[in-house]
């Protein structure tokens, strides 16, 4: 729900956001028939501005889609040089970078997107654009490398029904913090890197008191697939899938292990076996890949002081043959 204060922006805005569209959401694939479209003004970041499918697309001729979505045709307009529009869903301020994403325009376009219960809009220019997504999803890196996608957001916009009028989100706010997230970059670990790095510290032995294990989708996708995906029909995929443990604390492995943070926890995970992913019909684009994560927020003891944050590992799932795999989910990534 939008507190008073949310209200207030909107408001304020509302006359602005009358001037222009950036871009339309149509039913079909000419673009021609669009009941909503993006407003050219937002709340600014790092607010996410997240949406319902149902308040937007409901009983406006959009078709349903599996999880509770709709398929919907993105008419995307010119965009200034450098600068990028972002689709994510499912989205919300309870997940880091406000959603997952699954499209990244950087020129004009009439592109079909599946988009689940929940979902927002961002913009970006310049160097910006590399941490809400629209850089690293485009595959620059190493050849033959895992590419992922930062998370992290920039400029969520507002939505506007066919009369003009703001639709108002469903949530609008900071996304997810992390304890201590303002006194240290967050530390993420490959396989490959040397954790040990860090000093060991003496950390107190089983000290942790945290919560139980909850699980929420990695701050990164991978992209499994990097020419574009024809749907529908199930596809192979065999690159490797691999997901390392992080924390919000300035801790190594050694002494996270000390403190006793959970008997499920997993430095990390790697599986290269080939899997089969079922594509959404109609659609196109590069297949990505977000890692489940087991997670305990909590306390302990280390060189006799309080350290606080969370702690997150891979968490696997048992796959048909009974053989450990990365738990996660696949999904249809449109780059145009």
């Amino acid at each position: 729900m939008v507190t008073t204060h949310y209200i207030i922006i909107l408001s304020g805005i509302a006359a602005i956001a009358m001037a222009q569209d950036p871009f339309y959401m149509c039913t079909e694939s000419k673009c021609e028939h669009c009941p909503s479209s993006v407003a050219s003004t937002g709340t600014g970041y790092p607010n996410c501005v997240v949406y319902n499918a149902e308040d937007v697309f409901a009983n406006q001729g959009y078709n349903g889609s599996e999880g509770g979505g709709y398929t919907v045709y993105f008419d995307v307009q010119a965009h200034d040089t450098g600068c990028a529009t972002i689709i994510k869903s499912p989205a919300g301020t309870d997940i880091q970078g406000c959603g997952a994403v699954i499209g990244a325009f950087h020129q004009p376009a009439c592109a079909l997107l599946n988009i689940e219960s929940s979902f927002m809009v961002q913009s970006c220019c310049g160097r910006a654009c590399d941490s809400a997504g629209a850089k690293m999803i485009r595959g620059i890196g190493p050849m033959g490398a895992v590419r992922s996608v930062s998370l992290d957001g920039h400029g969520g916009l507002l939505l506007k029904d066919s009369n003009g009028t703001l639709i108002e989100p469903a949530e609008i706010g900071p996304p997810s913090e992390l304890p201590n997230a303002g006194k240290g970059k967050r530390q993420h670990y490959q396989k490959t890197q040397t954790a040990q790095r860090l000093q060991k510290r003496a950390c107190t032995e089983n000290s942790w008191k945290g919560s139980e294990p909850y699980t929420k989708p990695a701050d990164n996708v991978q992209i499994v697939l990097e020419a574009a995906v024809p749907g529908p029909g199930g596809i192979e995929v065999t690159r490797e899938r691999t997901q390392s443990w992080s924390t919000s604390m300035d801790l190594g492995i050694s002494d996270i292990i000390s403190l006793g943070v959970s008997t499920e926890f997993t430095e990390s995970v790697s599986i290269s076996k080939s899997v089969t992913v079922d594509l959404v019909p109609g659609q196109s684009g590069k297949l990505g890949f977000t890692a489940t994560l087991s997670c305990s927020t909590g306390k302990g003891q280390c060189d006799g002081e309080d350290v606080e944050g969370e702690v997150c590992w891979p968490k696997t799932i048992k796959d048909d043959h009974n053989d450990d795999d990365v738990a996660g989910t696949y999904h249809l990534i449109v780059i145009l």
